[in-house]
């Protein structure tokens, strides 16, 4: 043990003679440490965050929709059909998606519009991470009543009537070649407290977007008695996909259809979900193997640069060989001095790229997450390419003949 830390501190005096030389046989192993660790790093905050935040989208829904062949069959989910739906076990709640374009004209401007019509539940569907922070959600009382009221996001209200102070106001809404006047009764907006800026990253849309009454789209002459799709909302205490199996079961036998026939067709969101983090590891784990490719490169620095201090230094290999040093005592100098070299490369590129994550995860509004496994492997292979790339430099000292080093110029 003794012996050892002689010959580590015969390689750090070697190493702090040579500062300028030792930096830059470090800064291939720095690079490349500190690029896997800001890939892994950024990576897990963001698959982290991502799968947050669509979970938060989709946790727990399912879309059932008409697939082409209920479509040419003219086969389409019924209200009737959403309510049996509805009272199936570990179903939550459920609405009929139907959505149109319309445009509006207000103080502001002309605004295209995306209107969606549903139940109460949509809310909870297609802006999940927002709250009413004024007036109400649609009731079920609207939806029987057939009544022209609407929801809107607060941003959207800001681009039609530059103020969120707009519940109780009226608003002309023209679609096909019909105008109707819907009172706006409920302004959402994202949960307090919570960061949620991949959700409204994702959320973005470029028209105003309004949640109304299903059936209050039959003024508008549409069909409200048959729909092309429904989201079914789970309660979290059943597993989805079994859940749309037996949703999509239901449906073929009211509709007296075979299993075989892809009249209904189902959307898991949570089976999606899963594929979706599976493909983020995988492009992942390629980018770190392309940004590994540099710690080979480091390596590679690490054996030249020893190898040039082999041949500096051959009288100094003759005169301790001479004096008694064996094979494996000069093998093991100038292994400890090349795994120096690597650990204090690694060290840098672990700090470096811990700051570097650190700084593109506040930029991004992403919470770091710092791994010790992440580090500590780290560590590990850069210590490990500092022992393999000196092995060759190592022996090819040890193995000198004390006369020829000591005839050395």
């Amino acid at each position: 043990m003794g012996e050892l830390a002689e010959y580590l501190s015969m390689a750090f005096e070697n190493i702090r003679r040579n500062k300028g030389r030792s930096f830059l046989t470090m800064l291939g192993i720095i690079i490349g440490i500190a690029s896997v660790i800001t890939i892994t790093m950024v990576g897990n905050a963001f698959s982290r965050t991502f799968s947050e935040t669509l979970e938060n989208i989709g946790g727990g829904q399912i879309f059932l929709y008409v697939g082409n062949d209920g479509a040419a069959a003219d086969e389409w989910i019924t209200p009737e059909d959403l309510k049996a739906v509805g009272a199936s076990d570990g179903v939550e709640g459920v609405t009929p998606y139907y959505s149109v374009g319309g445009s509006t004209e207000t103080g502001k401007g002309n605004f295209s519009l995306s209107i969606s019509g549903g139940t109460p539940v949509l809310e909870k569907i297609r802006h999940s991470g927002m709250e009413i922070v004024k007036g109400r959600n649609l009731s079920e009382t609207d939806v029987e009543n057939g009544s022209r009221v609407c929801v809107m996001k607060r941003t959207d209200a800001m681009k039609l009537f530059g103020t969120d102070l707009v519940v109780g106001m009226n608003l002309p809404v023209t679609s096909g070649n019909v105008t109707l006047t819907y009172k706006v009764v409920g302004l959402l907006d994202t949960v307090k407290g919570e960061d949620h800026s991949l959700l409204d990253l994702m959320n973005r849309e470029e028209d105003v977007s309004l949640d109304v009454p299903v059936s209050s789209l039959a003024d508008w002459g549409y069909d409200t008695e048959s729909f092309s799709g429904a989201y079914l909302l789970c309660d979290g205490s059943v597993e989805t996909g079994k859940v749309a199996e037996e949703a999509l079961k239901l449906l073929n036998r009211r509709h007296q259809i075979s299993q075989n026939d892809h009249y209904f067709l189902v959307q898991n969101f949570t089976d999606t979900f899963d594929q979706m983090n599976r493909l983020m590891g995988t492009v992942t784990m390629f980018v770190m193997l392309v940004a590994a490719i540099s710690l080979v490169v480091g390596g590679i620095g690490v054996m030249n640069i020893m190898l040039v201090s082999v041949t500096e230094r051959t009288r100094e290999i003759g005169i301790r060989k001479s004096v008694g040093a064996t094979t494996a005592s000069v093998t093991l100098q100038f292994l400890a001095e090349s795994a120096m070299i690597a650990v204090l490369g690694g060290a840098i590129g672990i700090l470096a790229g811990t700051a570097l994550s650190a700084v593109i995860c506040a930029a991004i509004r992403m919470k770091l997450i710092i791994s010790p496994a992440v580090i500590f492997s780290a560590a590990g292979v850069s210590m490990g390419i500092g022992m393999f790339f000196g092995i060759y430099p190592a022996r090819k000292a040890a193995h000198q003949s004390p006369v020829e080093c000591l005839r050395h110029e």
